[in-house]
C-alpha cells in the first residue's frame, strides 16, 4: 500500500477532511481487482478495495470503523464474527469477511461472491494468478505467515495461511 493510499484510508477512518480526499474520491469509484504487491503490509494488496485498509490480523474494531466509514451496506452474524458486506457497481457481488479463528478477533479469512462461476473464474485468474496447481500462494518474510486464494463456484476464498486458524495445515 502506498503512503498516499494509507494517508486517504486513514482520514476516511478517522473521519477527517473526507470531502476533497483522496479516499472520498475513491468511493465514488468503481472497486477495482486487487493489485500485486511486493510491499509489506498483511499482503494489503491483494484484497479487494470495498473497506479501505482491509488487511489480514487487521482488528475486528478496525475493520468496524472502516466498515461503518465505507457507507456499504453489510449484514453481520449474531456472534459478530462474519461480515458480509455488499459490493455494488464492483467485479463482486458482495464480500464476506471472517474474524471466528482461535486468534481472537482478528482478520483470518475473505470470501469474495459473484454473481456466477464464470465472473468468479475471470477474477480470480486476473486477481490471483495460480501458481501451486490450481491455487494461488504467496509467503512474505515481513509477514511470516503464507497466504493462499482458490475459486470454487462462485467464490473466491482468500485466507492466511496461520498457527490456531482453521487454515493452519495448509
Amino acid at each position: 500500500m502506498t503512503k498516499r493510499r494509507f494517508t486517504g484510508a486513514l482520514a476516511l477512518m478517522l473521519g477527517i477532511g473526507l470531502a476533497s480526499s483522496p479516499a472520498a474520491a475513491q468511493l465514488d469509484q468503481t472497486p477495482a481487482a486487487p493489485t500485486q504487491s511486493d510491499e509489506a503490509g498483511d499482503y494489503a494488496g491483494l484484497f479487494p478495495g470495498a473497506v479501505p485498509g482491509t488487511r489480514f490480523l487487521m482488528p475486528l474494531e478496525t475493520f468496524k470503523s472502516s466498515l461503518d466509514a465505507s457507507g456499504l451496506g453489510f449484514q453481520s452474524n449474531s456472534a459478530g464474527t462474519a461480515f458480509l458486506v455488499n459490493t455494488p457497481d464492483a467485479a463482486h457481488s458482495a464480500i464476506v469477511y471472517f474474524f471466528n479463528s482461535n486468534l481472537g478477533p482478528l482478520l483470518t479469512e475473505i470470501e469474495i461472491r459473484f454473481a456466477d462461476e464464470a465472473a468468479a473464474k475471470s477474477y480470480f485468474q486476473e486477481a490471483y494468478p495460480p501458481n501451486a496447481g490450481s491455487e494461488y500462494s504467496a509467503y512474505r518474510e515481513a509477514e511470516g505467515y503464507r497466504v493462499k486464494a482458490w475459486q470454487f463456484s462462485n467464490k473466491i476464498f482468500f485466507v492466511a495461511v496461520l498457527e490456531s486458524t482453521r487454515w493452519s495445515n495448509q
